[in-house]
């Protein structure tokens, strides 16, 4: 919709541009027709390509963008933008992780905007083959604040679980289990065995583990082993 104020061109004037840029243009009109008909353009390639062809004055600016566009789709570009993507996207992938894991739920009630932001430029690279300056700066600082908070969250997580499997190990010999019972399931955690007439599931938390796992042994004798303490000594 065109504002209040615009005038639209007479005919003859829409005529008599759509030649100038046909004259002017037809080294773009060609290369955009290639990119549309080959099925890789988007919405704006189609827009700059109805703008020259429809009689629209062509601006520096739009002139620009339209060999920009030419160029991220030649054979070259494409190869540059391949190039990029397989070395850099990785690397957005892993952000995007950090983020996700360092936020949590939180995204969900006021503070997904840094995620968004960081989505959005990702979309972006993926479209052009690259970041603008500013892009890559903002990216280096969220990298900057989310990787020491991503290490110390999945430290304390690993704590926390080889705790929980040690806690469990502790529990089943309180209840004179033996350890023989207890595997890793597919997920990594540590549960209760259920197939007897398996043996090759069998937990395994240290190499010598074995040395310890016996028919009648304590919860004494197991944590004496996992936290190296002499016999006898609590």
């Amino acid at each position: 919709m065109y504002p209040h104020y615009y005038k639209k061109p007479k005919p003859e004037t829409i005529k008599k541009w759509i030649g100038i840029n046909k004259d002017k243009f037809s080294v773009e009109i060609f290369e955009l027709e290639r990119i549309i008909n080959g099925g890789t353009a988007d919405d704006f390639t189609k827009s700059m390509y109805n703008a020259i062809t429809s009689g629209r004055k062509i601006t520096p600016k739009m002139h620009h963008h339209i060999k920009k566009i030419i160029e991220n789709n030649s054979v070259s570009g494409v190869e540059k933008k391949k190039l990029w993507l397989d070395r850099n996207l990785p690397k957005l992938d892993k952000l995007e992780e950090m983020i996700r894991f360092c936020e949590g739920g939180r995204i969900d009630v006021g503070f997904g905007y840094k995620l968004n932001v960081m989505l959005s430029m990702k979309e972006s690279a993926k479209k052009w083959g690259g970041l603008t300056k500013k892009q890559l700066v903002y990216m280096n600082k969220l990298h900057e604040h989310y990787k020491p908070w991503y290490d110390k969250k999945i430290k304390k997580n690993e704590k926390n679980t080889w705790l929980y499997q040690i806690f469990f190990v502790y529990y089943g010999m309180i209840k004179g289990d033996n350890m023989k019972n207890l595997v890793i399931n597919a997920f990594g955690d540590l549960v209760e065995r259920t197939d007897y007439g398996n043996h090759k599931n069998q937990l395994n938390l240290f190499d010598n583990l074995n040395e310890v796992v016996e028919e009648n042994i304590t919860a004494d004798d197991i944590l004496d082993f996992l936290f190296n303490r002499k016999k006898g000594v609590k």
